[in-house]
C-alpha cells in the first residue's frame, strides 16, 4: 500500500530543518517506482533501493540554479527516507510527472517549477 500524501509530508519533513521548511518548496513524483529503477538526474544519478518514491527538495526557490537542493527517495510502505544533497533540478527529465507537496507560506505560485494541482 503506497503511502498517503500525510505520510509523505511527515517522512519528507523529518529531513528537513524548521528554517529550511519555511523557505522550501517539495515536489513529489506523482507515482511509486520500483526497486531498482535508476534515477538520471543532472550530474546525479540514484538508484532507488525499494520500491518507493522520490521527492525533490529546492532549498532555496527564489535563486537561480545550481543551489543547494535535495532529493529524498521514500520507501513507500515503511516512510524510511534516504537523502542525497545535489546542486541541480529534476524538471529537465520529462519522464517523471512532478507535483507540489509542500510550499512555504513565503514562496508565490509564480515562483514554483511547476503548476500546483
Amino acid at each position: 500500500m503506497a503511502l498517503s500524501d500525510e505520510r509523505l509530508r511527515a517522512a519528507l519533513t523529518t529531513q528537513l530543518t524548521e528554517k529550511e521548511l519555511a523557505s522550501c518548496v517539495i515536489y513529489i513524483a506523482d507515482r511509486p517506482l520500483a526497486a531498482g529503477t535508476r534515477l538520471e538526474f543532472p550530474q546525479l544519478s540514484l538508484v532507488l533501493p525499494w520500491e518507493g518514491f522520490v521527492a525533490f527538495v529546492d532549498l532555496d526557490p527564489m535563486a537561480n540554479w545550481g543551489h543547494a537542493c535535495r532529493y529524498v527517495l521514500i520507501h513507500s510502505e515503511t516512510g524510511e527516507a534516504k537523502t542525497v544533497n545535489a546542486q541541480l533540478p529534476p524538471f529537465s527529465d520529462r519522464r517523471y510527472r512532478w507535483r507540489v507537496l509542500h510550499q512555504a507560506s513565503s514562496v508565490a505560485d509564480a515562483i514554483l517549477a511547476v503548476p500546483k494541482s
